[in-house]
């Protein structure tokens, strides 16, 4: 422990007492099951073959619902699905942006420049810039996408590509 900084007190009983206490029916409500991301009617189609599907955070200025996980936490997270020969529309957000792929084959592209994505993979996009999804394989790609903030601030903005969707 830094020499400069003083022990936290220890927790009392009446802190203890304070404390939220989950039993099993409100730790279920903190559970978004895949399967029922899409069947909740909240998926959005983004482009032919590239759902977004909202799991924690408020609806956005734009036309993404809010998700079922709806109340502060700080970050918000999506679920895109993108088909085979699948990309997105070059867009940029205001906001940090951090990929984690789960499935699939993914080039995304930010810029002028290429990151290629397999699962376990990581990107943090910076904030503004211009980037696409493109699914490389013959299977669709699962990944997740987290944003800062608990209501991020302005709009997905669609930017112009003189890149060929392919």
């Amino acid at each position: 422990m830094p020499e400069d900084v003083a022990p936290q007190a220890p927790t009392t009983a009446a802190q203890a007492a304070q404390l939220e206490r989950l039993d099993g029916a409100a730790l279920g409500r903190c559970v978004a099951r895949s399967a029922a991301l899409e069947a909740a009617g909240r998926s959005l189609i983004r482009a032919d073959g590239v759902l977004e599907h909202p799991i924690i955070g408020s609806a956005r200025f734009e036309d993404l619902p809010a998700g079922p996980l709806n109340w502060p936490h700080g970050f918000q997270l999506r679920k895109l699905t993108i088909e085979p020969g699948a990309a997105s529309p070059t867009h940029a957000r205001p906001q940090e942006e951090v990929l984690l792929m789960q499935r699939g084959d993914l080039s995304v592209e930010v810029g002028a420049d290429q990151a290629r994505m397999t699962p376990g993979d990581v990107l943090s996009i910076p904030v503004g810039a211009a980037r696409r999804y493109r699914n490389l394989g013959s299977r669709p790609c699962e990944l997740y996408a987290v944003d800062g903030g608990d209501a991020p601030s302005g709009h997905r903005v669609a930017m112009p590509t003189s890149k060929a969707a392919s």
